[in-house]
C-alpha cells in the first residue's frame, strides 16, 4: 500500500511539474495551409521568440521540419518527400525586423501533388506574431 501511495505521489509530483514548465513558457502555434493540402505548422516560443520550427504536413504524415534561429535566420535549397509528393524550399526566413518581441515567416516554395506532377509554387508570409 505504501508503495502505491508512493507511486501515486511520484506520478502527481511529475504531472504538476510538467504542467508548469509547459505554462512557464508557452508557445504560439500558427497554421497555414499551402497548395495540394500541404500544412505548415509554425511554433514559437514566447519566451525566446527568435527561435522557430515550421513542420510541414500533409494528410499522410510529416514532410520535414525547419528549425530558424537567430544563427540561422534563412535557409535554402531543401527539399522534402512524404511518398511521391515533395515541397522544394527556395527559401525560408524568419523576419523580426529588430523587435525580439514579434516576427514573421517567410517561405518561397515549390509543391507537388501527391503523384509527384502538377508543381505549384507559393511564395508568401506563413506565419506573423507578437508577444
Amino acid at each position: 500500500m505504501r508503495r502505491l501511495i508512493a507511486t501515486v505521489f511520484t506520478l502527481c509530483f511529475l504531472i504538476g511539474g510538467f504542467a508548469s514548465l509547459v505554462q512557464a513558457n508557452p508557445t504560439i502555434k500558427k497554421n497555414f495551409d499551402l497548395p495540394h493540402r500541404v500544412s505548415a505548422m509554425t511554433v514559437v516560443e514566447k519566451a525566446n521568440p527568435q527561435n522557430v520550427m515550421v513542420t510541414f504536413t500533409n494528410q499522410n504524415g510529416v514532410l520535414g521540419t525547419v528549425a530558424l534561429s537567430p544563427t540561422h535566420q534563412k535557409l535554402q535549397n531543401l527539399i522534402y518527400q512524404l511518398g511521391d509528393q515533395k515541397i522544394k524550399i527556395d527559401s525560408i526566413e524568419v523576419n523580426n525586423s529588430g523587435d525580439p518581441n514579434s516576427g514573421a515567416v517567410v517561405l518561397n516554395c515549390k509543391i507537388s501533388d501527391t503523384t509527384g506532377w502538377n508543381k505549384r509554387p507559393f511564395k508568401g508570409m506563413i506565419a506573423s506574431w507578437s508577444r
